[in-house]
């Protein structure tokens, strides 16, 4: 009898839409070269530059305060990742699901929605390799990864790009596609800081020799195009250090994969996966690093009922080890661990707040903004302005929002990303966005505001006048708002209107 999926990844998936036999597609050539052009361009892209206009005002190396600018590259010091200046990180974030099924819930909103309401460290990039998924079209399912990529950088995320093998669960059976994709990929990242590469996701019925002898050999693949990044090795059974096939995380300890900079990979569905694997996941990450790349809080399938409780045990043990995260999936999947209801993808959202989510969804949503920089269980802190940039006579040198005798209630919001009672509205910026700001008389002033969340991620705009486009800052309050002097014709009204709310200017 075949044993049970380990894990959701590993269940059957809704199949991808039928597609015409060869005979009956004549438009197949032009699809073919159509994605081989979109790779040849896509890889004579910098990875540091604005390649993609997926909203990145600047080059994810100079932006203040993401995840990635505040940690930097990633690297494995003794059990731990660490960061750049080699203190101890806990990376949490999400994984998508199947890109050959649900790269329609990928987009530029809902990355947004994932870096900056979320408030995630990291996006896992699937991309399934039977199934309908890399081995039907190579090139589509390369660029389709590239793109994600680097739409997930722009937003300052580390990104984990998934060889999503599962079946074949013999690594080794898809060596030689392993090898070309993990080529392409990292000749195209290599300058990258925020890319991590998990070369096997869940091997089954072989032997941990074996997956060691795959790692071995791809490993080296990786390191010939980005020699720095950290590399995640899949283990026995399903990502289980072989417990679900009756071992235990010994085998990998005592005989480790032959590279540096490397983790080990631990995936558990907590309904399923009780107190055996639990104690494994502890011990192994006192020996070996481990990073947990998925986990669901439902059975192995990824569906019926959550087990919160089992999963905050788990949840408690990685924080007190900083072990790294990633929960499955980032999705409008039917199944209870699909964090989206079904439908969502296909209306374009909502993305924030939590009224597309599933309970599991709700739930971890709220872990992952619970960081170690945040509670987002707690209120943010009202902002702290310069006394010189206060309205006159505003207590403790703080803005104070009033509004013209026009306008006695707020214009709405732009976005909601941020509109939710934990945040401060001190600046009339619940929803992280500032828009429209304008003199009384009709004409632009120039301004420089920095937009930062409670946690400390922030972004920073240029100057302005009336002929560009007003800057987006997206966090949760504006901690600098400073406004040069408007035009003499303005003096007599010095207002300046930003979002729904209108700051005396000093």
């Amino acid at each position: 009898m075949t044993p049970a999926p380990h894990t959701a990844s590993a269940c059957p998936k809704p199949p991808p839409r039928p597609r015409p036999k060869a005979s009956a597609r004549p438009g197949a050539l032009l699809k073919a070269l159509a994605g081989a052009l979109l790779l040849l361009l896509t890889a004579a892209l910098p990875a540091t530059a604005r390649p993609t206009g997926y909203r990145a005002d600047v080059p994810i190396m100079n932006r203040a305060t993401t995840p990635v600018d505040a940690n930097g590259r990633l690297q494995v010091c003794g059990t731990q990742l660490c960061n750049q200046h080699g203190a101890p990180v806990q990376l949490r974030g999400m994984s998508s699901h199947g890109t050959q099924w649900y790269a329609q819930c990928l987009t530029d909103a809902s990355l947004d929605a994932l870096a900056h309401d979320w408030r995630a460290d990291v996006l896992r990039v699937s991309t399934y390799v039977q199934e309908g998924g890399y081995e039907t079209d190579p090139a589509h399912f390369t660029a389709l990864a590239d793109r994600l990529i680097r739409q997930a950088s722009d937003r300052g995320l580390y990104v984990i790009v998934d060889w999503h093998m599962l079946t074949p669960g013999d690594p080794m059976a898809n060596l030689d596609r392993a090898t070309r994709f993990f080529t392409d990929i990292a000749s195209r990242h290599k300058d990258r800081v925020n890319v991590l590469y998990e070369i096997a996701n869940e091997p089954s019925g072989v032997s941990w020799s074996r997956i060691k002898e795959y790692a071995e050999r791809i490993i080296p693949v990786v390191r010939a195009q980005d020699p720095d990044a950290p590399v995640l090795v899949g283990t026995r059974a399903w990502s289980s250090f072989g417990v679900s096939e009756g071992a235990d995380e010994s085998e990998v300890v005592n005989d480790p994969v032959d590279a540096s900079n490397i983790m080990y990979t631990f995936h558990f569905y907590a309904a399923s996966h009780r107190d055996e694997y639990l104690a494994a996941l502890s011990r192994a990450a006192d020996r070996i690093p481990v990073f947990v790349t998925e986990f669901g809080t439902q059975n192995y399938a990824g569906e019926g009922a959550d087990d919160f409780a089992m999963s905050q045990r788990y949840l408690d043990l990685m924080a007190q080890k900083k072990i790294s995260w990633v929960n499955w999936n980032f999705s409008d999947d039917h199944r209870s661990g699909a964090v989206f209801t079904p439908g969502t993808c296909a209306a374009h959202g909502p993305w924030t707040g939590t009224q597309s989510l599933k309970p599991a969804g709700v739930w971890i949503r709220d872990r992952i903004r619970a960081s170690d920089r945040t509670d987002a269980r707690r209120p943010a802190p009202a902002p702290r302005v310069p006394a010189r940039h206060a309205r006159r006579g505003s207590p403790h040198g703080r803005i104070e929002s009033t509004y013209p005798p026009s306008t006695r209630t707020a214009p709405p919001v732009v976005a909601d990303a941020c509109s939710e009672d934990r945040y401060t509205t001190m600046l009339a910026i619940s929803s992280g966005s500032i828009s429209r700001c304008s003199s009384d008389c009709g004409r632009y002033s120039r301004m420089k505001a920095r937009c930062a969340s409670s946690h400390g991620r922030s972004r920073s705009t240029s100057s302005w006048t009336k002929s560009s486009t007003p800057p987006v800052c997206v966090g949760p309050a504006m901690t600098e708002f400073t406004v040069t002097p408007v035009p003499a014709a303005c003096l007599a009204k010095p207002r300046v209107t930003a979002s729904s709310a209108v700051f005396d200017m000093p």
